[in-house]
């Protein structure tokens, strides 16, 4: 037997290609799209639905959520204790999920009982009740968690952020407000799921270990609303962002500061995007980063701090994220900027941007880590309108995105004159 010699570390090379599985495109239901993703070894099915149903379709940006939340609260047949008991039941659940721009509903099934779990998924998809007593229960437990949420320094930053960088009346910078709960009625809900909860609204993504039986039961009796009252009209809003750079939201009795500096940048469509991504990983976006060497590791400001580059379907944007002890919010701030001066004025070392690189790639292959991961990076460039070669693009740029090109995107994106600074806690 070959001893292993533990004192030296395995060997190691940069992925220079990959093979990505692309989905099998069929209509059902009179037209709607079907991805199939046939990759599994077990018996489980994944299936998601995906509306085109956030709240930017709302004038209220509660309603999305709260309708979406509905689906599993009953339907017109089954109270909400009688659909979880029959799910539960089969071995199945599902996930149910609204944001800015979608709402999704996602069935975990295993492949023996699929015919029947698709049978109440459609249903409560289709059919659900909006029951008062229900929606009070579920609109109950959502403000005791919203008051408990206002009183985090990170909540507060967070909702100041989306209002200065997008516009306190733009459809991504609204915030919730306790007011929204109380204006929201069964007959709202009903009326957002009529008109956006459709088969002229939506996509459907398969994956796991799809047999021809359970894609023909799919098939023959997957149904959607063929309601034609589908009014999903969306008029694209620009940006309305603050004039003001610095924004302070006072908590006096805190004893932490939250801070997000940042801005809006572009989205996944535009072609730096990936780079940008490279230079965020550089700068806060993996426990090795700059930020968390100095806040964390050189300064003990913070227990952790990172930024993030992300994408929204119409707009992006980037931010650092921390909180730190009220003391300290002056000198953390100056680091965070001192690391984006940074990146500006020098070009990352041969080291650094070496190790970011692998990090990433290895951060990229488990991505695609099972069937129902590739489901998910297939929705990520799907629902931005971009196919599978989106991800060769990524994986080249990572392998040979140069320092100086990283250090131009620097200068581009983040000169501190451009971003916004928003402080809530003590100051």
């Amino acid at each position: 037997m070959e001893t292993i010699n533990r004192s030296k570390a395995p060997d190691y090379k940069l992925i220079d290609k990959i093979n990505i599985s692309k989905p099998e495109i069929l209509k059902i239901n009179n037209n709607v799209p079907l991805f199939v993703l046939n990759s599994g070894t077990e018996d489980v099915v994944r299936l998601e639905i995906v509306f085109n149903a956030g709240s930017k379709y709302s004038e209220s940006p509660l309603i999305s959520s709260v309708t979406n939340a509905m689906l599993y609260e009953g339907t017109k047949t089954l109270s909400s204790k009688e659909l979880s008991e029959k799910i539960d039941f089969f071995g199945a659940y599902v996930m149910l999920n609204a944001d800015r721009d979608y709402a999704q509903a996602t069935l975990y099934s295993l492949g023996k009982h699929f015919a029947k779990t698709l049978e109440l998924f459609t249903d409560l998809i289709n059919n659900p009740s909006f029951a008062e007593h229900e929606l009070n229960i579920l609109l109950e437990n959502k403000v005791q968690k919203y008051k408990i949420d206002e009183q985090k320094v990170k909540t507060l930053s967070a909702k100041k952020f989306n209002e200065v960088v997008f516009g306190k009346k733009h459809y991504y910078g609204r915030n919730i407000q306790l007011s929204h709960f109380d204006l929201i009625n069964s007959q709202q809900l009903n009326d957002f799921h009529t008109r956006l909860y459709n088969k002229n609204n939506c996509k459907v993504i398969i994956s796991g270990k799809i047999t021809d039986s359970v894609l023909k039961v799919l098939e023959n009796n997957f149904i959607v609303d063929n309601s034609e009252k589908q009014n999903n009209k969306f008029t694209l809003q620009n940006l309305s962002t603050s004039k003001q750079k610095k924004h302070f939201v006072e908590k006096a009795d805190a004893v932490q500061t939250s801070i997000r500096i940042g801005k809006p940048i572009v989205n996944k469509n535009h072609s730096d995007f990936i780079g940008l991504q490279i230079l965020n990983t550089i700068l806060g976006g993996y426990f090795g980063s700059r930020l968390m060497s100095n806040l964390r590791e050189d300064n003990g400001y913070t227990y952790g701090v990172g930024s993030v580059v992300a994408s929204l379907v119409d707009y992006g944007f980037f931010t650092t994220v921390c909180e730190v002890g009220a003391d300290y919010t002056k000198l953390a701030i100056n680091e965070i900027y001192k690391e984006i001066q940074r990146l500006i004025d020098e070009p990352v070392g041969f080291d650094e941007l070496e190790r970011v690189k692998n990090y990433m790639l290895g951060d990229f292959l488990r991505s695609f880590d099972g069937p129902f991961a590739q489901a998910e990076a297939f929705r990520s460039v799907n629902d931005f309108n971009l196919d599978e070669d989106y991800f060769i693009k990524y994986l080249n740029i990572v392998r040979t995105i140069s320092p100086e090109e990283l250090q131009q995107l620097a200068i581009k994106y983040l000169q501190p004159n451009s971003l916004y600074e928003i402080v809530a806690g003590k100051y």
